[in-house]
Formats: C-alpha cells, sequence, structure tokens
C-alpha cells in the first residue's frame, strides 16, 4: 500500500520500493526480519490470500475515519 501510494505500480517497483526502505518498514512494523520479499512473493499473497473487496471495504472504512463523516 506504501509503496503503491508512493507512484509504484508494477509489483516489481513496489518490491523496489519496499527494498529501498526495509529498515524504517522493518522497524515500523516490528518485523523480525529486515529483509523485503520479492516481487513474486508479492504476487502470490495479494493473488492467493487477499480478498479485494474485503480490502478495498477496510481501507474505504479506515479512511473513512481518518477524514470523518
Amino acid at each position: 500500500m506504501l509503496g503503491k501510494l508512493a507512484g509504484a505500480n508494477q509489483l516489481q517497483e513496489i518490491a523496489d520500493w519496499a527494498k529501498a526502505h526495509q529498515a524504517e518498514l522493518a522497524q515500523w512494523l516490528a518485523l523480525p526480519r529486515k529483509r523485503m520479499p520479492h516481487a513474486v512473493t508479492f504476487s502470490r499473497v495479494l493473488a492467493d490470500k487477499v480478498e479485494s473487496e474485503q480490502l478495498e471495504k477496510l481501507l474505504r472504512e479506515h479512511f473513512k475515519q481518518q477524514v470523518g463523516p
């Protein structure tokens, strides 16, 4: 999501963005390892594990709370 907001449109661009910011992301997300996933991993997770409609709904609700009614 952060990579996308930063202008990355392809999975490889998102993976490259994550790699460029891996230290900050690992600290911010309290990750046990500091290495970021490869673009193929992002693809597999997004295609197989993430329900796009549910993600869209959760993001809409989150941003609605941030902005207010």
